[in-house]
């Protein structure tokens, strides 16, 4: 398997990229609360992972994610980093300006925290307006969940309210992922993302891993490898109905998000 992740390559390689005219991804995450049992590179993980797997599908490369994004929501719970609207878009536009300028002909901004994702799409057109008389190229901007918001919709079981931040899609995605870094779940051995996927930073990419420490600020939460209870909705700040996740070690059927032509507008994405 040929590597697309540009951290792990060299300047030619990402040159004899260009060269064959290849797509370049940049996954756009955050880092924030994700709850008593989550950890706080959830949103920067999961957008990874789905570029990774895109970039595979497609022939892509992926360039290094952006895990600072905006976060106010959640920005007085312990572990959130938020940008202003405005610094955000400038460091995404100065990120995708320079690919352009490498000479990149398509940009594919791939977002996995909702709040960005306006904001990716005026980034989106700023490029173009303030790039295309010098260069060809072209820009998508998309919420890895959209394509696939149909069939996601479909396989929920929680309640209206259940289903975003925190709770059943995120936990459900984490346990097939990373059951380990869920609390709660005791896993003898760190377990590596599923289909060889090790992100080009933070947990997992070969760095020591960390030892999970004890929560005590918040009530203690059970989870199993197969079925995830007592999910907390941080939003609303209540508790929703327990929900089945997909057993870890096996990846929740996200690559009905690699089928780019069925992307959804965002008026009809899946309700949380």
């Amino acid at each position: 398997m040929m590597e697309c992740r540009m951290s792990f390559m060299t300047q030619m390689e990402v040159a004899e990229a260009i060269g064959a005219r290849k797509a370049v991804i940049i996954p756009t995450g955050a880092t924030e609360a994700h709850g008593p049992h989550m950890p706080t590179d959830t949103d920067t993980h999961q957008v990874e992972h789905i570029a990774w797997l895109l970039a595979q599908h497609i022939g892509a490369l992926v360039a290094p994610p952006l895990a600072y994004g905006i976060s106010k929501t959640f920005e007085f719970f312990p572990g959130t980093i938020s940008l202003s609207i405005p610094t955000y878009q400038l460091m995404l536009f100065e990120v995708g300006s320079a690919l352009v300028k490498q000479g990149f002909e398509h940009i594919i901004i791939l977002n996995g925290n909702r709040p960005n994702g306006t904001a990716n799409d005026a980034v989106a057109r700023h490029l173009v307006d303030e790039l295309d008389t010098g260069f060809q190229f072209k820009v998508s901007a998309v919420s890895y969940w959209e394509p696939g918001a149909a069939k996601i919709h479909a396989m929920r079981k929680s309640v209206v309210g259940g289903m975003g931040h925190g709770c059943e899609f995120e936990t459900g995605f984490q346990l097939a992922t990373r059951p380990h870094l869920v609390a709660g779940v005791h896993q003898p051995e760190p377990v590596r993302d599923v289909q060889g996927f090790r992100p080009a930073f933070g947990v997992n990419s070969g760095q020591q891993e960390r030892p999970r420490r004890k929560i005590h600020t918040f009530p203690p939460f059970r989870f199993s490898r197969i079925r995830a209870s007592s999910f907390f909705n941080w939003a609303s700040s209540s508790p929703t109905i327990s929900t089945k996740a997909e057993s870890a070690g096996s990846p929740i059927p996200f690559k009905m998000a690699l089928n780019t032509s069925s992307a959804m507008p965002r008026s009809n994405s899946w309700r949380l």
